[in-house]
């Protein structure tokens, strides 16, 4: 009798121990799911706070370049005189001091003189918003989706002589450009991607030295909700057969329109990984109380 009551006080033991053991590795697991998610989602979202910060960054030291260089003596006689070979003599050299990627020059009328960055002139820009701006006495920087560039991070400042307004001078990065991405990337861990309407023009996702350029968006009703109702996205997404949690939100230009879209993502195996991690400490866990407990 006294055996039978012993087996069963030990049997009642080791099922209420186990229990208890079991309920901490299910609550554990449970209490670690939302963090984690809720992490990703975090990342995302300070991810893009970073491109606009950055981005603010640029268009500010893109803004003193310009004003400096539009008030150079010989810079200004030059656009005065519509002197092509001069102009575009400039433009390159101050491409290189000021590491940029792109420095166009226009008369008043908005009528390209010379470019640092491509042989092609005499074309007019009128249309591009920075330079409408500093034709009328307004410096303004933005991003411009170019002639010679689909898109870039510009500043446009008016070129001045006697208080006339001679032309503009315009100085941006590519936003289609590795360097820039990388640079982003580089910042936060995270992959990005711009896209012009629903087409990738540059991410740092690299696969066998390749990135997923010109690749398009799916489904329908993500572009729709970016492109045409302004609204920011997180869904999973497929990148090179790698799954990602992504973000998707409006690229706007100096006007304000939506003319594509950045992407910012995570590869979801970040997050399995922590959730394995997660899986072996509440085993520990369980392990130790079922060890303390008997």
């Amino acid at each position: 009798m006294f055996l039978t009551l012993t087996h069963k006080f030990i049997g009642a033991l080791l099922l209420a121990v186990t229990t208890c053991c079991t309920a901490v590795f299910a609550i554990s697991i449970f209490s670690m799911q939302a963090p984690l998610d809720d992490r990703l989602d975090d990342d995302i979202h300070r991810m893009q706070h970073i491109i606009d910060a950055s981005n603010e960054v640029t268009f500010k030291r893109l803004e003193q370049i310009a004003a400096l260089l539009a008030q150079n003596e010989e810079l200004i006689n030059a656009v005065k005189l519509f002197d092509h070979e001069q102009t575009s003599r400039m433009a390159a050299q101050a491409m290189q001091i000021t590491s940029s990627d792109l420095i166009t020059i226009s008369d008043e009328h908005g009528m390209v003189i010379g470019r640092g960055h491509s042989k092609r002139w005499n074309d007019s820009i009128i249309n591009q918003e920075t330079v409408a701006s500093a034709l009328n006495n307004h410096p303004s920087t933005g991003i411009v989706f170019g002639t010679e560039m689909p898109f870039s991070l510009r500043a446009t400042h008016p070129v001045v002589s006697d208080g006339k307004i001679v032309g503009t001078l315009s100085i941006g990065v590519d936003l289609a450009a590795p360097g820039y991405v990388d640079w982003l990337k580089s910042l936060s861990g995270m992959e990005i991607g711009i896209f012009k309407q629903d087409t990738c023009i540059m991410a740092t996702a690299i696969k066998d030295g390749k990135r997923p350029l010109n690749e398009k968006l799916s489904p329908t009703e993500l572009t729709k909700e970016v492109l045409q109702e302004g609204k920011t996205c997180f869904l999973d997404h497929n990148i090179f057969g790698i799954e990602y949690k992504a973000a998707y939100w409006p690229l706007r230009t100096a006007d304000g329109k939506i003319a594509g879209l950045w992407f910012a993502g995570t590869p979801l195996n970040q997050l399995m990984k922590l959730e394995k991690e997660a899986i072996t400490q509440s085993i520990n866990l369980s392990v130790i109380l079922l060890v303390v407990m008997l």
